[in-house]
C-alpha cells in the first residue's frame, strides 16, 4: 500500500514487478526497455515525496529498487526531474512542435 506513506511498500511494487520480468523469461510482447516511460513515472511518483522530506536512504534504496525495470540510463536520469519540470518541457514541446492541442494540465 503506497497510500501510507511507507518507502518499504514502493520498493515491494518494484521488485515484485522486477520479479515479473524475471519470471516472463522472454514471453512478453515487447522488450523491456519499451515500457521505460511507465515505469519512469512510478518511479518518480515514489521516489519525490522521499526526496522532499529528506529520506535520502530510502530514497536511495527506491532508486536502486527500480534499477532492473529501467535498463536504460536515459530512463534513470529522467525519473530524477521532478514532476512540475516534466509537465513545462513537455507543454513548451508541444507548443514548438506546431500542435494546437496543449497538454491537460497537471494535479497537483
Amino acid at each position: 500500500d503506497t497510500r501510507a506513506g511507507d518507502p518499504a511498500g514502493a520498493r515491494n511494487i518494484l521488485r515484485s514487478r522486477a520479479l515479473a520480468w524475471e519470471w516472463a523469461d522472454g514471453a512478453v510482447p515487447r522488450p523491456l526497455a519499451s515500457y521505460g516511460p511507465s515505469y519512469r513515472r512510478d518511479l518518480r511518483r515514489f521516489l519525490w515525496p522521499l526526496l522532499r522530506s529528506r529520506q535520502w536512504q530510502e530514497a536511495r534504496r527506491t532508486y536502486a529498487a527500480a534499477r532492473p525495470l529501467l535498463p536504460r540510463r536515459r530512463d534513470r536520469v529522467l525519473a530524477l526531474v521532478p514532476e512540475p519540470v516534466v509537465w513545462r518541457i513537455r507543454y513548451r514541446l508541444l507548443r514548438q512542435g506546431g500542435r494546437t492541442r496543449t497538454a491537460p494540465s497537471p494535479r497537483w
